[in-house]
């Protein structure tokens, strides 16, 4: 076997580093604090997340610090919280692929 069959065979199944952010980034924020054995300060929670029940400020330095913990592909360069109506609210994170440098944009909530 040579190195471009070895290159091409590790790849196989893979996801593009984009996608893979992304889905770790909604595991992180989505996974209710404790649910995972052994790291009890894992995670968000999409109802203390997406429900409303903390501070804009909050939801903001959470969601800033759970993914510089967690995911660190990323830099984290803003998070917007919105309250489409009372009790429901839409996040919206702008990060940066370190090994890229791309910027991307994901929202939590629509």
């Amino acid at each position: 076997m040579n190195d471009k069959t070895l290159s091409s065979t590790v790849r196989l199944g893979r996801r593009p580093l984009g996608e893979s952010i992304r889905q770790n980034m909604r595991i992180i924020l989505l996974t209710a604090r404790g649910e995972v054995p052994f790291r009890p300060r894992f995670g968000l929670g999409a109802e203390r997340l997406l429900g409303g029940g903390m501070q804009q400020l909050d939801v903001a330095y959470e969601v800033a610090d759970q993914l510089a913990r967690y995911e660190k592909r990323i830099r984290v360069r803003q998070v917007v919280t919105t309250e489409p109506e009372p009790g429901r609210r839409c996040v919206t994170i702008r990060y940066e692929i370190l090994d890229t440098a791309e910027s991307q944009t994901l929202t939590l909530g629509n």
